[in-house]
Parts: C-alpha cells; sequence; structure tokens
C-alpha cells in the first residue's frame, strides 16, 4: 500500500495558516485596542456602535450650542443688569429734579447728567459677544441696531426675531432678545393709561397720583378732565360728560371708568389733563420726557411731567427686571440640558466601551496562547516535512 504524505503536509499548512490568521486578528486588537478591526467580524455590534456614535455627535452638538448660547446670554444679563444701574440714577434724578427746592441750576445740571447716562444706556443697547455679534439687534445681528438722528431721536433698525438654538432632543432655548423688546417696548405710565397735563394751562395743579381703582372696569378709553369753575368735568372720547362735580377740593380723589386720579395744588378754569391708553415708547424716549420736563419753568407743568418720567421709569425698571428674570430662566435651562446631555454621554461612552473596545488582559493572554499554538504546530510540521518513507515504516 502507497502512503502519501501530501495530504497530511497540505492540512498541517491549512492549520497554521488559521493560527497565523487568528494571532494576526489579536495583533490588530491589541494595536488598535478595538475589538473589532472589521465590520465583518460581528455586524450588528458594529452598526450599534455606528448608531451609538451618532447619537454620541449630536450630544456633543447640543453642548456646544449651550456652551455658545450661555456665553451669549452671559453677556445679555451683564448688559441689562448695566442698564438696569443706568435707569436706577435717572430715577433718583427725577425725584431729586421734582424736588420744590431743586434750583433752576440743579436741574439743569440733572439734565445733564441724565443726557449722559442717555448715551451710555444707548451704548449698552449696542453691546456686542466676543464674535462682534450685536447682542440686541435680533436675528440681524451684524449691523448696528441702534442709532441716533441729528435730531436726537433714537432709532432701532435690528429685527423683532430671536435665534432658537436646540440644547437638547426636543429642548430649545433662545440665545438673545431683541432691542425692540428689550429698549422700545416700555410700557407707559402704570401699565395701563398715563395722564398728562395741556400745556396751556394757567393754574396749580399737579399730577399726584393716577392708578387703576381695583375694580379692573378700565377699558383702554380716553378722557379728558376739564377744571371748570370750582368744579371739574370728565368727558370721554366723544365728548361727552361721564362724571361731574360742581366743587373741586384740591387733593382729592377723582374716580371713573376704573381709574383713581388725584391732583396737588389748585388748578385754574380751563385748566385739562388728558388720559390715554397704554401706549409702548423707548426707553430714550422716557429719558428725553424727563429732561424735557425738567426745563419747564412752569412748576405744574414740570411736577405733572416729572411724575410721568419717574412713572415711565419705574415701568422701564420692572420691564428690564423682567427681560432679566428670562434670561436666567433660559440659562438654569441650559445648565440642566447640559448636565442631562453630559450623563447621557457618559451612558453612551460605556457602552461603547463594551461594544468596541478590547479587553486587554484577555487579548494578551490569548496572544501568548496563539503564538504558543503556531509555534508548536510549526515545530512538527518541520520534523513531519523531513521524514522519509522508511521512517513511517518503522
Amino acid at each position: 500500500m502507497r502512503v502519501s504524505t501530501t495530504g497530511l503536509i497540505q492540512s498541517a499548512i491549512d492549520q497554521m495558516l488559521r493560527q497565523q490568521g487568528e494571532l494576526a486578528k489579536t495583533r490588530d486588537s491589541l494595536a488598535s485596542g478595538q475589538r473589532y478591526t472589521r465590520a465583518a467580524e460581528n455586524p450588528g455590534a458594529v452598526a450599534t456602535a455606528a448608531r451609538l456614535d451618532s447619537v454620541l455627535s449630536q450630544l456633543g452638538q447640543y453642548r456646544a450650542n449651550g456652551e455658545t448660547a450661555l456665553s451669549r446670554l452671559t453677556l445679555e444679563e451683564g448688559a441689562l443688569d448695566t442698564a438696569g444701574d443706568i435707569l436706577q440714577r435717572m430715577r433718583e434724578l427725577v425725584v431729586q429734579g421734582n424736588n420744590a427746592t431743586a434750583s433752576g441750576e440743579a436741574r439743569s445740571a440733572i439734565a445733564t447728567e441724565m443726557r449722559a447716562l442717555e448715551d451710555e444706556l444707548l451704548s449698552v443697547a449696542n453691546a456686542q459677544d466676543g464674535r462682534g455679534r450685536y447682542l440686541f439687534a435680533g436675528l440681524s445681528d451684524a449691523g448696528l441696531p441702534f442709532s441716533r438722528s441729528a435730531g436726537g431721536q433714537v432709532s432701532y433698525g435690528g429685527d423683532g426675531g430671536e435665534r432658537q438654538v436646540n440644547i437638547g432632543q426636543g429642548r430649545s432655548v433662545a440665545d438673545g432678545d431683541s432691542g425692540d423688546a428689550v429698549f422700545m417696548r416700555v410700557p407707559s405710565g402704570n401699565g395701563l393709561f398715563q395722564v398728562t397735563a395741556d400745556p396751556a394751562n394757567q393754574g396749580g395743579a399737579t399730577l399726584k397720583s393716577a392708578q387703576p381703582d381695583g375694580s379692573g372696569a378700565y377699558s383702554s378709553q380716553r378722557f379728558d378732565i376739564e377744571f371748570v369753575g370750582g368744579g371739574y368735568q370728565v368727558l370721554d372720547e366723544g365728548g361727552a360728560v361721564v362724571q361731574a362735580a360742581a366743587e373741586y377740593e384740591p387733593g382729592s380723589v377723582i374716580e371713573f371708568g376704573g381709574v383713581s386720579v388725584s391732583f396737588s395744588g389748585t388748578p385754574a378754569a380751563g385748566d385739562n389733563f388728558s388720559l390715554d391708553p397704554l401706549r409702548r415708547q423707548s426707553v430714550f424716549d422716557l429719558a428725553g420726557a424727563a429732561v424735557n420736563a425738567l426745563s419747564l419753568d412752569d412748576a405744574a407743568q414740570r411736577g405733572t411731567g416729572l411724575y410721568n418720567a419717574l412713572e415711565g421709569l419705574d415701568a422701564a425698571l420692572g420691564h428690564i427686571n423682567e427681560i432679566r428674570g428670562t434670561v436666567g430662566a433660559r440659562m438654569n435651562a441650559i445648565e440642566r440640558s447640559d448636565s442631562i446631555n453630559e450623563g447621557s454621554e457618559l451612558e453612551i461612552a460605556r457602552s461603547l466601551s463594551g461594544l468596541r473596545d478590547v479587553d486587554m488582559a484577555e487579548a494578551i493572554g490569548r496572544l501568548t496562547q496563539q503564538a504558543t499554538t503556531l509555534e508548536a504546530a510549526q515545530a512538527a510540521f518541520a520534523r513531519v516535512q523531513n521524514l522519509s518513507l522508511f521512517d513511517f515504516l518503522r
């Protein structure tokens, strides 16, 4: 019988090639730190890892978006804080100017400081972020939002848009507020109406108080309060008398249509005060109105003008603080979302590590075993290759 070694040799070669392949694969895993170096080794695990990579990338984008938005909102909060300080100082100056002992010189000095504060407020409204984008320009943040005309009127050149930034799955925040909303739309007076004196008034009546009477009956109408003889009458927009009194005592309260108004000083016959519904105005107009009131020589006119200026500045301060509150809420939302995203990143990273990262201790042990097995196979093959037929017949 003929004994053939061809099959034995080929089988040994095939086995060594397989062992070499396994050894090379283990070496590649150790070198790369990856459990699978080719998708074909475990298609399911590789596909899952790819999906998790995509989610991880999205979480990173959410966190980057949040960081950028938080930076802008922090700058906005600082600008609003400065604006609030300026408005508070304006309020203090109006109170000083409304003091009966304030001289014309003192009022002139106050008006000068008010103008300087208005310029400072304009600079705040034109504040920029670290990239040179304007904080209060809306979506048109490449151009200067506020400018002053030759006549001193401040106008807004931005838009009313808000950039919504995605900070998480289904979560977004506005990274700023438009200058129109912040500086150009301040409620006037007490938030419902404002009382102004007719420039032609001759008496000494000055507005003391103008507030809703608590009934909620005021319905955005215009009224005129006319002092006639020793009394007064209240007329609606059509000129119809809605209330009248034959006598008026200075300081007494006049109530009509859901409002309560009182005056100090004695009015002259024919003096008129108009009550107009809410209108919104800019903080710059408020400052300008205060300066104009300070320049009035007539004490009664000046007192009414400064009363309205004081109410307007109070409304502006409340308006700015309200916006600051929304900014703070958005900053808190970003921080909470970032914490959630960070936790998700850690969980996904652990999952990816389990799918992708090689167990170094196990792989080193496997490499040693594979190398030993291959060396033994190679040694055995070398011995078999050198044998003759007579060696097999012994």
